[in-house]
């Protein structure tokens, strides 16, 4: 679970569920992760392997702090 301070949890979402995806031989591309939000408290809840949740990881600090700079 990862607690945004800036970036809106859903535009977090759609980047992750997009940009982290395996391509199978025939084309078709299965989602890595799977993320779900709670845009009440800007929280994602994010299951995927453990070395998809550390890219999953930095994606969301890097997002939020562009974020977070942007709102200055």
């Amino acid at each position: 679970m990862f607690k945004l301070k800036s970036a809106e949890a859903e535009q977090v979402a759609t980047i992750l569920s997009s940009a982290l995806v395996q391509t199978t031989p025939y084309g078709r591309s299965i989602p890595r992760v799977s993320v779900g939000t709670d845009a009440q408290n800007n929280l994602l809840i994010v299951s995927g392997a453990p070395q998809d949740l550390q890219s999953v990881s930095v994606i969301i600090e890097q997002m939020d702090n562009i974020m977070t700079k942007e709102a200055r």
